[in-house]
């Protein structure tokens, strides 16, 4: 008998009418991620741990770190922590030694690895919890470094597009039907929310941000310059680069040859990412990788439109002159002729937020992605459990 202070579990129990098949087992996942910093993967992966544990699954994330580690822990998760190999070669290895050992605790039913880009220890963690795996490819920079033994550990691949999934077919030699064509998805703003955010348009200077990894450099530039030829036509407007990586110096250097520095601003990193568009009045999308390209479809999701270099997944995401405006890429010229529209027409700025939104919504939804995700990953796991 419990004593007068323990608290007795109460249980909830559902009645399936006669004929109805049993409920799904809830899944035990782990989310191996690189270092958790501004990267569309990560931010990714945050929103697929958010909607697997709504769903009732049981999640860990394994992860050496980093800027948004606090998102992540404030979730009802297993938070398995390994150390990137910078941190001192004794480090690396004894960190990753003790996720080895907290990632069998767990006993996973299935890996799923969020990137192949970024470095993280999967294919050790694959061999100690010998369950399946499967791995997110964002784009086909990716393919290169990977090896058939590598490959052969994967029981399917998610394609985040469709130039994805043909560049697994054609050049990494995947056989289709191990390749899941799943876009990536958000949690749009309730429509609640979404009402009273575009109903009481911002106050004060426009501000225009480029969001994610310093990766481009010519995508990068092309932004500088598009900038300067704005603030030269005397359009009033603030620029927010918010990220970093190998380009960082050059960005910074830029900005200050050109004089920019009045009206671009480059944040490397923020006190909080939990809510990074509520001060924008647009993103430019200057790189088609997911690692950036994400940050479109979340902006998108809150209301706020989108502006995309013509290339790659972002002619998916993106409906010119629709749900958002596509400009030629690497051309400072189309770029600042759009940015010129956004910031000049309120009007035309709030219909494209409107439509921005729905189509996040509609298409790139977090709940519409894990749909396709969960049949995957049951896919995955029965054969291995019948074996």
């Amino acid at each position: 008998m419990p004593s007068a202070t323990q608290r007795v579990p109460t249980q909830s129990f559902r009645t399936l009418p006669a004929g109805e098949p049993p409920l799904p087992k809830p899944l035990r996942v782990a989310l191996v991620l690189p270092e958790l910093a501004l990267r569309g993967s990560v931010r990714r992966s945050l929103s697929l741990a958010r909607e697997l544990l709504k769903r009732g699954h049981t999640v860990a994330v394994a992860a050496p770190g980093g800027a948004i580690e606090e998102l992540f822990k404030s979730l009802d998760i297993t938070y398995i922590r390994w150390h990137l190999a910078s941190s001192g070669r004794r480090a690396a290895l004894f960190g990753t030694g003790q996720a080895v050992g907290k990632l069998r605790d767990f006993k996973p039913d299935l890996l799923h690895v969020s990137t192949l880009r970024w470095f993280t220890p999967w294919q050790t963690f694959a061999r100690a919890a010998r369950c399946p795996v499967i791995a997110t490819i964002q784009s086909a920079a990716e393919l290169a470094p990977i090896g058939p033994r590598a490959w052969n550990m994967l029981s399917a691949v998610i394609a985040v597009s469709h130039d994805v999934r043909e560049a697994l077919v054609n050049d990494a030699y995947i056989d289709r039907k191990r390749i899941a064509l799943i876009p990536s998805g958000v949690q749009p703003m309730a429509e609640d929310d979404i009402n009273s955010h575009l109903k009481t348009p911002r106050a004060g200077t426009p501000v225009v941000a480029c969001i994610g990894p310093l990766n481009n450099k010519n995508a990068l530039l092309t932004f500088l310059d598009a900038c300067a030829c704005v603030t030269a036509s005397g359009q009033e407007a603030m620029f927010l680069i918010i990220g970093k990586g190998p380009q960082t110096g050059l960005v910074r250097k830029t900005i200050a040859d050109r004089d920019l520095a009045r009206h671009v601003v480059l944040l490397e990193e923020l006190h909080s990412y939990a809510n990074v568009y509520t001060s924008f009045d647009a993103v430019v999308s200057v790189d088609d990788s997911l690692d950036n390209a994400y940050f479109a479809i979340e902006a998108m999701g809150h209301g706020v439109p989108v502006i995309a270099s013509g290339s790659g997944s972002h002619l998916e995401l993106v409906e010119d002159e629709v749900s958002g405006l596509i400009y030629a890429p690497d051309d400072a010229d189309s770029l600042a002729s759009r940015m010129g529209i956004l910031l000049s027409d309120p009007k035309r700025r709030l219909d494209l937020a409107w439509n921005a939104w729905r189509r996040a919504r509609d298409t790139f939804n977090i709940s519409i992605m894990v749909d396709s995700i969960e049949p995957l990953y049951r896919s995955c796991i029965e054969p291995s459990e019948r074996q």
